[in-house]
């Protein structure tokens, strides 16, 4: 489908941070993005992946019609404020907004199998 992100593709030290809990299920949902935020800070590449329940982060629904919400696209402001531009959905909906782009389940175990760490909610 896409190709990996370079980053993740060719560095030893790429750090993956798979979201795939409802963020309604937890009190501390966007604390599950602080490492990636001081790792990008620190200019390390991250690859943000959005999968299962986590996709509704984003999206106001589940199925293939889903549409961008509000806190998903304040999210993703926030995102690209730390400089984190690696960011897939697995599994998304017909149209993603910019930079997010789509990763198959196939795509989401190669990319994990390559990352130095694996980081999750």
């Amino acid at each position: 489908m896409n190709d990996l992100a370079p980053s993740v593709a060719s560095s030893p030290s790429a750090t993956v941070l798979l979201l795939r809990s409802d963020p309604q299920a937890s009190a501390f949902a966007d604390e599950a993005f602080d490492p990636a935020f001081v790792l990008a800070a620190f200019d390390q590449p991250v690859t943000v992946i959005f999968a299962d329940a986590g996709r509704a982060r984003l999206f106001e629904s589940a199925g293939s019609a889903a549409v961008l919400s509000a806190t998903g696209a304040a999210l993703l402001s926030r995102l690209a404020e730390f400089g984190l531009a690696d960011i897939r959905v697995c599994d998304p909906p017909a149209e993603l907004p910019d930079p997010v782009q789509a990763l198959d389940r196939a795509e989401l175990r190669e990319l994990l199998a390559r990352a130095a760490r694996v980081l999750g909610d």
